[in-house]
């Protein structure tokens, strides 16, 4: 049995790549309350999330990754069967692990900057880098 090759054009840059150095960062963090107007979300920032087989030759200025909680893609509607397919630890998210990850004390979730360690919490995080 073969391992089919990696396409690496359906793959973002941050994902597989390095951060160029330097870099300047900016996180953003949305909830998604309607699902349709987040899948219209996503729909107009993929033309500018950088495939990683641009990484090092980028065909626009600055490059935007995107990642989403469990919750968030509950929130853009993806099917049941989908969701379900996703590691258990994904699916409890960060603060209901946060016994089994050692963030407890000054570091658990009640701690967290909002939106971070809500349960309710569905999130899109965007992260811009620019050379």
């Amino acid at each position: 049995m073969s391992i089919p090759p990696i396409e690496v054009n359906d793959i973002q840059a941050t994902v597989l790549r390095p951060r160029p150095s330097p870099y300047k960062g900016e996180y953003v963090v949305l909830r998604i309350d309607d699902a349709v107007q987040g899948r219209e979300m996503l729909r107009r920032i993929i033309p500018y999330v950088a495939p990683a087989e641009e990484w090092w030759v980028p065909s626009i200025p600055a490059w935007l990754g995107i990642a989403f909680s469990y919750q968030g893609l509950k929130a853009l509607g993806l099917p049941q069967a989908s969701l379900d397919s996703f590691p258990e630890e994904f699916r409890q998210g960060m603060a209901a692990r946060a016994e089994i990850l050692r963030d407890i004390g000054d570091n658990a979730p009640a701690n967290w900057e909002y939106p971070f360690g809500h349960l309710g919490c569905a999130c899109g995080v965007g992260d811009l880098l620019e050379r």
